[in-house]
């Protein structure tokens, strides 16, 4: 660099520059972060409260008798902890079954629910 641009502060103002655009790039990457955990959050929440009006309905029916005990325990897990996430209610089936497989019975219990 010259010394003129040494005598007017261009180095310091492009460092002040920088330093504000990195700032403002590190605020929107957590912005982003943020948003996206907290839109999970409530689509899980709004998924895991319609799954147990649907089957709390579906348990409470005729229908309930006919399902397999797989399905009923399903089920029931889900009713008694409504917050956790499919891979958590998964862990907690007897014996534990996978993430998948705790979607797939969830499902099935709620395309039977949705057909009373």
């Amino acid at each position: 660099m010259t010394a003129r641009c040494r005598y007017c502060g261009a180095s310091k103002a492009l460092l002040d520059f920088e330093s504000i655009r990195v700032d403002r790039e590190i605020q929107g990457r957590v912005n982003r972060v943020v948003n996206c955990d907290s839109g999970n959050a409530k689509r899980q929440a709004d998924a895991g409260a319609r799954r147990t009006a649907l089957f709390m309905k579906l348990l409470s029916s005729e229908e309930s008798a006919s399902l397999p005990k797989e399905l009923l325990l399903a089920g029931q897990v889900l009713i008694d902890n409504p917050g956790l996430s499919i891979a958590e209610l998964g862990a907690l089936m007897d014996p534990p079954i996978s993430k998948s497989g705790m979607n797939h019975r969830l499902k099935k219990l709620e395309e039977i629910a949705s057909e009373l």
